[in-house]
C-alpha cells in the first residue's frame, strides 16, 4: 500500500467551476485528474462562473459529475458556498432572511471638556455608555437619562476633562467575496450571524438540504462530504448575536451590560469579563455553527472538513472562533490553510499582512493534529498551495507537503484546478492549470503526498511531551477590538513568542510534542507522573508564557507535578487563576519541582537551555549531526513497528546521524518511489547509528520492525546521496539546444481607452506583466488600443500572435489586419493564434489590437480579489531567440547551443515548456552500476541515454541510475528539462507581480555520469 497508495490518501484538490463549465471540457478534465492519481476533489464555485450558484445548469452540472464520476470510481466533496467565507449561500440566505444577518458592536469616544455638552447621535442602537476620567476611573451612565429620540446629550459637571465612550449595536454592512465575482451575484451585505443556531439552520437548509434533495442516493459513496470555508465568529469586530446578553445573563448570572466597558479598557474584574465573553462566543460558534453542521453530515454518514479564519496568530484565533479546538473538534476531518509557500524554515516570505513569525505556522499545524488525536479523528485537512504565482512548482509543493506531514497533516486540499484561467481569473486562484508545462508528470506528485498521508494518518507520533496552548490566558487578556486582522492584543505578544520560541525549540531539536487544551487536561488522569489522555500519554509538559490558568486546570497540574510529572513554564511565571463560578481572579501557591526558563532571543541557547531539562524517551530516535536544526523530523507507532520520517527543509545538504537503543530491524522507505532498503549500522554501547546526506529538500523513512525482510541494499538506492563514488564523469557545459514547442516572447505594450470614439491620442505605459494605471472597466471605456514595437531579425515560418481570448476583437501587424486565426491552447483553451509570416519584416514591427473591456472590471461585478488594471497576455510565437541589443530585445536566428546554466539568459527568458539539452559522450568500458546526476535543475526533468528513458526526476535529487542504457564508444545524452509559466503568466493572486528578474529554467549545475559501488 505503500508503493501504490489507496486514492483517498491522495491529495484532494478544488476543482473550481469558473466560466462556461462546458460538458466536454469538464469530461476531459475530469479524465486528466484520474490519470494524474487524483481520486477526489471538492466542487467549488468561484468568481467568474457563468451559470448561477445552485441554479438549473449547476444542479444539471452536479448531477452529470456524480454520475461521472460513479462510473470511474472517483469521489466528490462539495464546498458549501460561493466563495468565501462560507455562511451565506452566495448571499441567498441574507437576502431571503434579513433576520440571520449579523449586527457588530460599535464603540465611539468623545472627548468632553470641563463644564462642555457633548451632543451627538450614536452610529447604532445605543447598548451603554460611560464616563472616563482615567484607566481605572469609570463610571457607567444610565442611559435612559441622556439618550432620546436619538441624541445622546450629557454636560460635563463634574469640573475636569473626561471621555465619553458610547457602546452601540450596528447591522454589519460589509460586503464579501460572496456577493461579486459574477452577473447572477446577489450584492448582498452583512455576514451569518453564527452565533445563532436558526440563522446557521437556513444556511444548511439552503445549502446542504438542496444537495440531499437532489443527490441523497450518492451520499457517503460517490459524495463524500462538505467543505466550508473561514466561517467566523465576527467580521470587522462583530462579536454581536441578538441572544448575545440574553445569554450572557443566562450563563454567568449578570448583566454583561453593566461591564460591557471592560471588554474595552483593563478595569475591574476585566479579566473574568474577558473569559466570560470569550467562553460563551466560543460556546455559541461551536455549537451553532460546526457542531451543527457536523452532526448533520455525520447523519447522513458524509464528512465534514474545512477550517476557520486567522488560525496563524493567537489573538486572531480568539477573535475569529474563540478557541480553535472548541470550534473543530465536531469536525470529523478538522483543517488548517497554508497559503503560499512558508513553513517554519528558511524559504520563502510571509503573505500576511503584518508580516507574521513563520515559527507561528508550527502552532497552526499542531493545533489541527493534536485537535484530531485528542478527538479519535485521523485524519486532517491542509488547503495547501494557494495564492502562489505561476512559477511555482511541483518541489515546492514537496517542501510545504514534507513539513504539513511532519506535523501531523494528512489529507492535503491542493489549491486549486480552476476550469479556465480566460481573461482575470489567471491572477485570481492559485498559479497552476492543467495546461501548465510541469502539469503531464503531476502524478509523481500525487503518489509521493499520497505515501505521505498513509504513513501520517496510519501512525501515532510518539509524543511524551505536552504543550498547553495558551487559551484561557488569551481569553483573559483579550480586549474586543473592531478592526480584526489589524488589532492585536500586546499582553499576549509575549505569550505568543514564547509559544512560538518552544515550538520552534522542539522541533528543531527532534522531540516530538503535542498541544494541550484545558479541556483534554481536565479530562485525562494522573498515573505513575503522566497525565494519561484519549490517544495519549505525556510525562513533561511546558507552559509557554502563561500567567493566567483555569481552576481546574491549574489543580490537575498541581496534581501532576506533586505525582513527579515534569512542569517547565517558559517566560512568564504563573501567578494567577481563574474561578469560573465564582467569577474571580486567585493567585497561585509555588509549586515544588517546577523548572522555571526564561525566554530568550538567542534560539540555538534557548534551545540548548529547554532540551537539557527535558527527560528523553528511551524509545524514541535520537537525531544528532551538523544539519539536523534544518532538518524535520516525526516520530510514529505503528501497528508492526515504529516509523520515522526525515525531510531536509534547506536549500543545502545536510549531515545527520541517527541513533537508537530499541532492539529492531531498520530499514529505509523511499516516498518517492515507494521502494524499501535494508541499512547497514554500526553499535556502540547498546545505541545503533547510522550516518546519513540529504540532499536539498529530501526526504525518506526509517522502518524499525521486529519482522526480518529481505531488501535491496540501501548502496542500491539511486538517491543515497553517501554511497561511494569510484569514479566521476564531468560532461561539457556546452550543449545542443532545442525547444519542443515555439519560443515566446512578451512585447512592452502601450495602452490608449476609447470612450464614445474619441480620438484621445493619450497613450500610457503597461508594465512588462500586464498592468497599466488606468481601469479597464466597460464604464471607463467602449474598448481600449494596444501598440507595440518588436524587431525581427528573422523571420521564421511558425511566427504568430497568441492571444488570450475573443476579447482581442481586431489585431493589425504593420497595418494588415489578421484575419486567420486558429483555436490554440498555450494557457488556455480560450487561446487565438494568427500566423503572421505573411504580414512580418526584417527590422521594426509594429503590433496594434482593439480589445474589449472585460465585463468582469465593472464595479457591478468585480470583488475585491479582482484587479481591473491589467491587461490579458499578448504573446509573439515562433522559432527564434530574444538577443539585447543595447536596451531593446530583438527577435533573432536560433543558434541551437546552450550553456549549463538558466536557459532565460540565452535566448529564452519567456519561453513555458520543454526543452531538451544534448550532447555525445564516450566509454571505454561500462560501470556496473552507473547514474547521472545534475546538480540542480528547474523543474522536472528527463533524462534519455540513446534514445531511451533512464527516469525521470520532479525535484531534487536530480539523479537516475543509467546503467542498462549505457554502451562503449559513443553514447547520446539527453535532458529534457520542463519549466512553469512563470516567465510567462508574469502576475499572481489579486495582481501581485513575480519575483524580479523572472524564474529560472534548465540545467543549472554540473552534470555528471557517476560510478557507484
Amino acid at each position: 500500500m505503500f508503493e501504490e497508495p489507496d486514492g483517498s490518501f491522495r491529495p484532494v484538490p478544488w476543482w473550481c467551476w469558473s466560466g462556461e463549465m462546458d460538458y466536454p471540457e469538464m469530461e476531459k478534465q475530469l479524465q486528466d485528474m484520474k490519470d494524474k492519481g487524483i481520486n477526489e476533489f471538492f466542487i467549488f464555485a468561484i468568481y467568474g462562473l457563468e451559470i448561477s450558484y445552485l441554479g438549473k445548469e449547476w444542479w444539471k452540472r452536479v448531477e452529470w459529475t456524480l454520475k461521472r464520476c460513479k462510473e470511474l470510481g472517483m469521489k466528490v466533496w462539495i464546498y458549501d458556498d460561493y466563495n468565501w467565507p462560507s455562511g451565506t449561500c452566495a448571499g441567498y440566505v441574507l437576502r431571503d432572511y434579513p433576520w440571520t444577518k449579523t449586527q457588530r458592536f460599535k464603540f465611539e469616544t468623545f472627548p468632553v471638556k470641563a463644564g462642555k455638552t457633548l451632543d451627538c447621535s450614536p452610529d447604532g442602537e445605543l447598548i451603554a455608555a460611560v464616563v472616563q476620567f482615567s484607566e481605572k476611573k469609570i463610571e457607567l451612565l444610565k442611559i435612559d437619562k441622556f439618550f432620546s429620540q436619538g441624541k445622546f446629550i450629557w454636560e460635563n459637571n463634574y469640573g475636569k476633562d473626561c471621555k465619553i465612550i458610547l457602546f452601540a449595536q450596528k447591522l454589519n454592512d460589509s460586503t464579501g467575496v460572496y456577493a461579486y465575482g459574477a452577473e447572477w451575484c446577489s450584492k448582498q451585505t452583512g455576514y451569518l450571524d453564527t452565533l445563532n443556531k436558526k440563522a446557521v439552520e437556513k444556511f444548511i437548509q439552503s445549502t446542504h438540504v438542496q444537495y440531499e434533495k437532489r443527490f441523497k442516493e450518492y451520499f457517503g459513496n460517490t459524495l463524500k462530504g462538505f467543505f466550508t470555508d473561514e466561517p467566523q465568529v465576527s467580521t470587522q469586530g462583530t462579536y454581536y448575536s441578538s441572544s448575545l446578553f440574553s445569554e450572557f445573563k443566562k450563563k454567568y448570572d449578570y448583566d454583561l451590560k453593566a461591564k460591557i466597558h471592560e471588554l474595552l479598557i483593563d478595569t475591574g474584574d476585566y479579566q473574568v469579563t474577558h473569559y466570560h465573553f470569550w467562553s460563551l462566543l466560543t460556546h455559541l460558534f461551536a455549537h451553532s455553527y460546526t457542531k451543527q453542521i457536523s452532526d448533520w453530515c455525520e447523519k447522513r454518514k458524509l464528512l465534514h472538513t474545512g477550517h476557520l479564519l486567522g488560525e496563524e496568530r493567537l489573538f486572531r484565533n480568539v477573535v475569529y472562533s474563540g478557541d480553535v479546538y472548541e470550534a473543530l473538534k465536531w469536525m470529523q476531518v478538522p483543517g488548517m490553510d497554508l497559503l503560499g509557500k512558508e513553513t517554519s524554515y528558511d524559504f520563502g516570505k510571509m503573505w500576511s499582512i503584518d508580516k507574521m513569525d513563520r515559527r507561528g505556522l508550527i502552532i497552526t499545524a499542531k493545533l489541527i493534529s493534536s485537535t484530531a488525536r485528542f478527538t479519535g479523528r485521523e485524519r486532517t485537512m491542509c488547503e495547501a498551495f494557494g495564492i502562489l504565482d505561476w512559477g511555482q512548482t511541483m518541489e515546492e509543493q514537496k517542501w510545504v507537503n514534507d513539513w504539513l506531514s511532519a506535523l501531523g497533516i494528512n489529507l492535503i486540499n491542493d489549491n486549486t484546478l480552476i476550469y479556465t484561467i480566460k481573461g482575470f481569473r489567471k491572477r485570481a486562484i492559485s498559479g497552476k492549470h492543467f495546461t501548465s508545462p510541469w502539469w503531464k508528470y503531476y502524478k509523481q506528485f500525487t503518489d509521493y503526498s499520497g505515501r505521505l498521508s498513509l504513513v501520517c494518518a496510519k501512525g501515532k507520533l510518539e509524543a511524551e511531551i505536552g504543550v498547553l496552548y495558551p487559551t484561557t490566558n488569551a481569553w483573559c487578556l483579550m480586549r474586543v477590538v473592531e478592526k480584526s486582522w489589524l488589532g492585536e492584543c500586546k499582553k499576549l505578544v509575549k505569550t505568543e513568542n514564547a509559544l512560538y520560541a518552544v515550538s520552534d525549540a522542539l522541533l528543531r531539536t527532534h522531540r516530538d510534542f503535542e498541544l494541550l487544551f484545558d479541556e483534554v487536561i481536565t479530562n485525562g488522569s494522573i498515573k505513575d507522573g503522566c497525565l494519561v489522555t484519549q490517544n495519549g500519554c505525556f510525562k513533561t509538559i511546558i507552559l509557554p508564557g502563561i500567567e493566567i490558568l483555569r481552576k481546574d486546570v491549574y489543580a490537575r497540574l498541581k496534581q501532576f507535578v506533586e505525582a513527579g510529572g515534569k512542569l517547565i513554564i517558559v517566560g512568564r511565571p504563573l501567578v494567577s487563576y481563574i474561578d469560573v463560578k465564582e467569577g474571580k481572579l486567585k493567585q497561585t501557591e509555588n509549586l515544588d519541582g517546577v523548572v522555571q526558563i526564561p525566554h530568550m532571543e538567542d534560539n540555538l541557547k534557548f534551545e540548548s537551555i529547554l532540551a537539557s531539562n527535558l527527560p528523553h524517551n528511551e524509545s524514541s530516535w535520537i537525531i544528532s549531526g551538523r544539519g539536523r536544526r534544518d532538518v524535520i523530523s516525526a516520530g510514529r507507532k505503528v501497528s508492526d513497528g515504529r516509523i520515522l520520517f526525515l525531510a531536509n527543509q534547506s536549500s543545502g545538504k545536510k549531515e545527520i546521524k541517527i541513533g537508537w537503543k530499541f532492539h529492531s530491524q531498520v530499514s529505509l522507505w523511499d516516498p518517492d518511489t515507494g521502494k524499501a532498503f535494508s541499512l547497514e549500522h554500526e553499535k556502540k554501547s547498546n545505541v545503533s547509528n547510522i550516518n546519513l546526506t540529504l540532499a536539498p529538500h529530501q526526504s525518506l523513512y526509517l522502518f524499525a520492525s521486529e519482522k526480518r525482510e529481505k531488501l535491496p541494499l540501501v548502496d542500491n538506492w539511486p538517491l543515497n546521496l553517501a554511497s561511494k563514488r569510484k569514479g566521476i564523469i564531468t560532461l561539457r557545459t556546452k550543449w545542443n539546444f532545442e525547444t519542443e514547442t515555439s519560443n515566446l516572447f512578451i512585447p512592452q505594450f502601450q495602452l490608449m481607452s476609447i470612450k464614445n470614439e474619441a480620438k484621445d491620442k493619450a497613450w500610457v505605459k503597461v508594465t512588462r506583466y500586464g498592468k497599466t494605471k488606468i481601469e479597464l472597466s466597460p464604464e471607463n471605456m467602449d474598448f481600449f488600443r494596444l501598440r507595440s514595437e518588436f524587431i525581427l531579425k528573422h523571420i521564421p515560418e511558425d511566427l504568430s500572435i497568441v492571444v488570450d481570448s475573443e476579447d482581442y476583437e481586431e489585431i493589425w501587424l504593420n497595418g494588415k489586419k489578421l484575419t486567420q486565426k486558429e483555436s490554440y491552447t498555450l494557457w488556455d483553451s480560450h487561446n487565438l493564434k494568427f500566423p503572421v509570416k505573411k504580414h512580418a519584416k526584417t527590422g521594426s514591427n509594429l503590433l496594434t489590437l482593439k480589445v474589449k473591456p472585460s465585463k468582469y472590471y465593472s464595479p457591478e461585478i468585480k470583488s475585491g480579489v479582482i484587479n481591473s488594471h491589467f491587461i490579458e497576455p499578448v504573446v509573439v510565437s515562433g522559432s527564434f531567440m530574444v538577443a539585447k541589443e543595447g536596451r531593446k530585445e530583438v527577435l533573432k536566428r536560433e543558434n541551437g547551443i546552450l550553456q549549463t546554466g538558466s536557459w532565460t539568459k540565452q535566448g529564452y527568458p519567456y519561453f513555458a515548456g520543454a526543452g531538451v539539452y544534448s550532447q555525445k559522450v564516450e566509454l571505454n568500458s561500462i560501470p556496473q552500476k552507473a547514474y547521472l546526476e545534475i546538480e540542480k535543475a528547474k523543474e522536472v526533468v528527463e533524462v534519455w541515454i540513446n534514445k531511451k528513458l533512464a527516469g525521470i526526476r520532479p525535484w531534487s535529487p536530480y539523479v537516475v541510475e543509467i546503467s542498462e542504457f549505457l554502451k562503449e564508444g559513443e553514447n547520446q545524452i539527453d535532458i529534457k528539462v520542463v519549466n512553469s509559466f512563470g516567465n510567462l503568466l508574469q502576475s499572481s493572486w489579486v495582481g501581485r507581480p513575480p519575483k524580479k528578474g523572472g524564474v529560472s529554467a534548465g540545467i543549472l549545475g554540473k552534470v555528471k555520469i557517476l560510478d557507484w559501488q
